[in-house]
């Protein structure tokens, strides 16, 4: 929490600065430029910091599966992707502006940096407590058992009709390359410890009686 408050401060710091040269004529200066750049590197400083002290929290209990879904990644490329252009535009775009840019590009660097944390640190990841699957990516995510009243498996594809209807998938694919078969045997288990039931196509690809 700590770590969150101090570093949105140097991002507050560095964007008020980046304001005041915007709306006050002729207030562009090197002290300004160095200010910016100044708060904008200790907001990078302190979110790399607080992205290790959050690797060091402790994991879940039992076995985990590293895993990535397809909306988590497909969040960042975009978010990544839009901070690169925004920041792109504004540092080649005036001397006033070019202020804003330091500030994104300093987001940008944080965004890229967490990421690459995350993944080395295998800080996305899925496993089984009771009662649930549990996924753990930008947030904590679970699928109970009380809620599942069908699978499929189609395409190494599990697919969980919910009792309201909705539709989710674990693509197994996903799950780390040495670790699929692992995890689809947990997978059965914990389902069959649950009494869920199977669709008669699933049953014949995963050889369930």
């Amino acid at each position: 929490m700590k770590f969150v408050i101090v570093k949105y401060l140097f991002l507050l710091a560095a964007l008020l600065l980046s304001v005041y040269v915007l709306l006050v004529k002729n207030s562009f200066t090197w002290t300004m430029f160095y200010g910016v750049a100044l708060f904008s590197a200790c907001y990078v400083l302190v979110a790399v910091i607080e992205s290790f002290y959050s690797v060091k929290q402790k994991k879940a209990s039992g076995k985990i599966f590293t895993y990535f879904t397809q909306g988590t990644m497909s969040k960042k490329a975009i978010r990544i992707g839009g901070f690169m252009i925004a920041s792109g535009i504004l540092l080649f775009s005036g001397m006033k502006v070019l202020l804003f840019g330091i500030v994104l590009f300093s987001v940008l660097l944080t965004e890229i940096l967490n990421l690459w944390v995350k993944l080395k640190n295998k800080m996305y990841y899925v496993y089984f407590e009771e009662k649930a699957i549990v996924f753990n990516d930008d947030q904590v995510r679970r699928i109970f058992a009380s809620h599942v009243s069908e699978i499929e498996y189609r395409y190494n594809i599990f697919y969980l009709t919910l009792k309201n209807d909705q539709l989710r998938m674990i693509d197994t694919e996903r799950v780390g390359e040495n670790e699929r078969k692992e995890f689809i045997k947990e997978f059965i288990f914990w389902a069959t410890t649950y009494q869920l039931a199977f669709t008669g196509e699933a049953k014949e690809k995963l050889e369930l009686k």
